[in-house]
């Protein structure tokens, strides 16, 4: 291989758009529905011919609200974005490859400009990851890699299952987004503001964390025993998920006007809860895995012999769990002969340190036989056929 110098940039930039959401009924016919479907119970209405003209007319809307909650909560469009740096080189000794990447998506929620942070809907995700390959010898071949990745969300204080669901679920006229002196509007029921729930309950801020470290060798014994090496690798991983809650809720207030030169009231609903600012450790999880193996593969004219002797160990650690520490012993053995016949045999001693003494170790084993029909001189006249095999597996 020549040496070398590779520099390559990617980066990418969209809109993303809602193509269709419901298309809610305007309040004077949910009204009018919602009388008629009382009235078929036998109830009486609730809805008055007044009621009508107010939605109708949309001269009050504080009165009568008529309130998509869709376009109120939801922008049409929203950006996203990926950006993309990889470097890679080396020459005959030694090859090597970092890659950076960056993402970006945000959500449909509406914001503020009243907020010092951002409680949209978003995803930043940040990438590395690095690879090299060393001969270090004609027999010796070395291989690290590194992965690395972190991916930040944001989302509104309530949650976005619970706005959604509010948007699905509230009719035009529950309530005004915001009453005359500004403040959010809500009714004994429908006691929390969809729009306080978007813009104004705060944020969560989950966090993801992981991390990749493998080690690789791979030695050649053929100057002793021609097919024969030796291959031992480890790799270990870590993944860290958090949550940073920052969520508040505010009142809501049904606005009812004064009559006679009475001052406008305000009736209070629902539950006053100041931010809060708490840490959550969702999950953490760390693995460990060795393995050591030796090969030997090779060919003796018309017959093939591959084989594999093998032991292995993994380490899980789940949270605050003692850790898990399966380990294998394994032996595997494949011979062909013109590749037309093929015979298999493995075993297994498995161990496993959960279960209780006494049986924490097993033996597993199969066995195999297959013949490749198609590879035989009496069907290479039949030029319809091109495979035909049978076999048979006991384990």
């Amino acid at each position: 291989d020549k040496e070398g110098f590779e520099v390559s940039f990617t980066g990418q930039a969209g809109i993303q758009q809602i193509e269709q959401t419901p298309n809610p009924l305007p309040s004077y016919q949910y009204a009018y529905l919602l009388n008629e479907a009382l009235q078929n119970d036998g109830s009486a209405p609730v809805y008055t011919p007044a009621d009508f003209d107010g939605y109708r007319n949309g001269s009050v809307r504080y009165l009568y609200p008529d309130n998509n909650w869709f376009d109120q909560a939801l922008n049409k469009t929203a950006p996203i974005s990926s950006y993309n740096l990889n470097i890679k080189g080396g020459g005959e000794m030694a090859k090597y490859y970092v890659g950076l990447g960056y993402f970006n998506q945000e959500g449909h929620f509406k914001t503020s400009d009243a907020n010092s942070y951002d409680t949209n809907l978003s995803l930043d995700r940040y990438l590395i990851t690095t690879k090299l390959a060393i001969e270090v010898t004609d027999d010796l071949d070395l291989g690290l890699s590194l992965f690395g990745r972190i991916e930040d969300g944001i989302q509104p204080g309530a949650g976005v299952s619970t706005i959604l669901s509010s948007i699905y679920s509230t009719p035009n006229n529950a309530y005004p987004v915001y009453n005359p002196d500004g403040s959010y509007g809500g009714n004994v029921s429908f006691n929390n503001n969809i729009m306080s729930q978007t813009i104004n309950s705060g944020y969560i801020k989950d966090t993801k964390k992981d991390a990749i470290a493998s080690i690789n060798l791979d030695y050649d014994l053929g100057k002793f025993v021609d097919g024969l090496s030796i291959e031992a690798l480890s790799n270990i991983s870590t993944q860290n998920r958090s949550a940073t809650v920052r969520n508040k809720r505010a009142l809501v207030y049904e606005y009812i006007p004064g009559k006679d030169g009475d001052e406008n009231k305000y009736s209070p609903f629902g539950i006053l809860n100041s931010q809060v600012n708490n840490f959550v450790s969702v999950s953490s999880t760390r693995y460990w895995y060795g393995q050591l193996a030796l090969n030997y593969e090779q060919d003796f004219g018309m017959h093939s012999l591959d084989a594999k002797l093998l032991g292995d160990m993994y380490v899980i650690s789940l949270n605050y769990d003692l850790p898990q520490k399966p380990k294998d012993l394994a032996a595997d053995v494949k011979y062909d002969y013109d590749d037309r016949y093929f015979l298999e045999a493995a075993v297994n001693y498995s161990y496993f340190n959960r279960y209780r003494p006494g049986n924490q170790w097993g033996l597993f084993y199969a066995f195999g036989a297959g013949w490749d029909i198609s590879q035989e001189a009496f069907l290479d006249d039949v030029t319809w056929l091109d495979k035909l095999k049978l076999r048979a597996v006991y384990g």
